[in-house]
């Protein structure tokens, strides 16, 4: 591990390119509530992150609300390579089993169902995108749904594991060309450093009416968050640092932030219908009466992920 790790800057809005950002809270990264957070959450000495500050900036325009400095790509493959997550194990996951297990009850199964429905297209004639894959879930059961399934991720035992389930990787220079039918970002984009050529890259690779599925964390209450931060009541735990986690969520959105990305990158927002949304009831066993309390939730889940106010759900296409 380096001495200390760097990162690189970022003074305008990475959604709209806006350059009248202003600071809305600042603190060394092993300062107040910052440092407990670091400390305890990671259990690493944020005296490693000393050479810039945590410091949230306000965009004017769009609303976005992002971390001026982000990891460069030493602190990002040790973040997401060590610090986080590195010893979980899928197979031992209660969830991730039952799902990959059941494709056809899952909600990541739904989601495909539906996209094949908006797009007219039956799930083995499609081709599509985890990106920012993590383990893989999402894309291994799109791969049982027949769908020619890409990965991309920058872990390497994640890619090896995905690989070993059928799934593509893909690197990201080879992004850009229109192949793609659906690109899943299930709790991606906010991670991402250098969000406008990313988001480009992927706007680029979807075919013509393709949909680019983005779904991050809620921001709106970002700037009480950094009130609280400035007041110093905020005690730094993930309930309340959440939309603006130190180091990962480096891009906070709120819908009119991902409203303006999706006209910077020439996509329409669009929602399915109601119809639509159900698609996969057309299937014989996606929902189980024998399991209540999961088949509620996936009858409700349609309605409620566009109204949840800790998680925003944004479907983009592209024009045909």
């Amino acid at each position: 591990m380096p001495d200390a790790f760097g990162f690189v800057e970022r003074r305008d809005c990475p959604v709209c390119g806006c350059s009248r950002t202003t600071t809305a809270f600042r603190i060394p990264f092993d300062k107040g509530a910052i440092g407990r957070f670091l400390r305890d959450y990671y259990a690493v000495d944020p005296r490693l992150l000393r050479a810039a500050p945590y410091e949230l900036m306000r965009c004017p325009d769009c609303t976005l609300i992002f971390q001026r400095f982000a990891g460069d790509d030493a602190l990002l493959d040790e973040l997401y390579g060590k610090w986080i997550n590195h010893s979980y194990v899928p197979e031992l996951d209660q969830q991730y089993r039952a799902e990959v297990s059941a494709p056809l009850r899952s909600r990541d199964g739904h989601e495909i169902l539906i996209a094949a429905d908006v797009l007219s297209i039956r799930p083995e004639g499609m081709t599509v995108l985890d990106f920012g894959m993590g383990w893989g879930m999402w894309a291994r059961i799109a791969k049982q749904f027949g769908c020619d399934v890409y990965g991309r991720e920058i872990a390497a035992d994640r890619v090896e594991y995905a690989v070993r389930h059928g799934v593509r990787p893909i690197k990201i220079d080879e992004l850009g060309k229109p192949m793609f039918h659906f690109i899943n970002t299930e709790q991606v984009m906010e991670h991402v450093r250098d969000l406008a050529a990313t988001a480009s890259q992927l706007a680029q690779s979807l075919r013509p009416n393709g949909i680019l599925k983005i779904s991050v964390p809620n921001a709106e209450g970002a700037l009480r968050i950094a009130g609280d931060l400035r007041s110093e009541r905020c005690r730094g735990t993930i309930e309340e640092l959440m939309p603006v986690h130190p180091l990962e969520h480096v891009n906070s959105f709120t819908r009119q932030a991902l409203s303006k990305l999706a006209e910077r990158l020439g996509l329409k927002v669009i929602r399915p219908g109601i119809a639509q949304r159900y698609a996969f009831l057309k299937r014989r066993g996606s929902i189980l009466l024998t399991e209540p309390a999961k088949a509620l939730k996936e009858l409700v889940r349609p309605i409620y992920q566009y109204h949840n106010r800790s998680n925003l759900y944004v479907w983009m296409q592209k024009a045909g």
